[in-house]
């Protein structure tokens, strides 16, 4: 397998694995258990150490299992094949192959897992930065939380309460003079999971990080961001916003990465509120 190709696997996999919430696991599957080449292959990666012998091996693509502590469902993942180009990126070939199993998988269910992977959005993400790491980090194991959750709840005993009153919704604005870490990348990822956080980050110059959700979940992320080595930060604001026509709930969580300023007004629009943007300065109404 060329090695620039190898690459592009292992960083996957090792984002996805560096990624993982308590509770989550994954597994690369191997027919020979005893000589699984991708975690030889991952584990000299992580340490930097060569295996010029593994990389000249013929290699598949990987394929693994995610699951979840206590949940009876998992899925099943085989990478695309990649194809090499110079900037090494943006390579592969479509949409994984993905499988949901387990004992009380309904057709409901299968039908729900395809529809994520077959989505526009996650169409988009294949041309985009790290995409297996976002399908799986940020799609596939959220549905197997949401799962559990479920599932959970249904075996509970209904008891008769009073409907809860909405939590109020806040949002939150930083400038920095950059955003390019990888380690603040990953944060921000597994921020946005863990607290419910629906919004973005602008990558390179300038850094610019968005988030919406309820009032506490917000403020911790806003601790969060805070409390890590930036330059030029500024927090523009956190203050309370209707949430309008907005989704609202676990399965419409998503955090996005953008690279141009056009690309922050063009989603601040689509949520009808660029003005937040364009009165601080960034962008314009015309901005690309």
């Amino acid at each position: 397998m060329d090695p620039d190709i190898l690459s592009i696997y292992l960083t996957e996999l090792q984002l996805i694995q560096s990624s993982l919430l308590g509770g989550e696991a994954i597994t690369i599957l191997d027919p020979n258990a005893e000589t699984n080449v991708w975690e030889q292959l991952l584990a000299s990666f992580e340490t930097g150490s060569g295996t010029p012998e593994l990389i000249n091996h013929h290699l598949a693509p990987p394929r693994i299992r995610g699951s979840l502590q206590n949940s009876n469902i998992w899925f099943e993942i085989d990478f695309p094949r990649v194809v090499a180009n110079e900037a090494k990126e943006n390579s592969f070939l479509g949409p994984p192959t993905v499988q949901v199993r387990g004992p009380d998988v309904t057709r409901a269910d299968d039908e729900r897992w395809k529809d994520v992977v077959n989505s526009t959005d996650m169409k988009y993400n294949f041309i985009r930065s790290y995409p297996m790491y976002q399908l799986i980090s940020l799609q596939l194991f959220p549905l197997l939380h949401s799962h559990l959750a479920e599932h959970t709840q249904d075996k509970r005993t209904a008891v008769p309460v009073s409907p809860p009153q909405p939590a109020p919704h806040f949002h939150a604005l930083f400038t920095s003079h950059h955003l390019i870490a990888p380690s603040k990348r990953r944060s921000l990822h597994e921020w946005s999971r863990s607290l419910s956080i629906r919004g973005f980050a602008k990558l390179g110059y300038p850094g610019i990080i968005y988030a919406q959700g309820h009032k506490h979940d917000v403020e911790e992320f806003v601790a969060n961001v805070k409390g890590m080595q930036w330059l030029a930060l500024k927090v523009r604001f956190v203050e309370e916003v209707e949430i309008g026509d907005t989704p609202d709930g676990t399965q419409d969580i998503e955090w996005k990465e953008f690279q141009k300023i056009g690309e922050v007004v063009e989603e601040m629009k689509a949520m009808g509120r660029e003005e937040y943007v364009l009165s601080l300065g960034i962008g314009s109404s015309g901005s690309k």
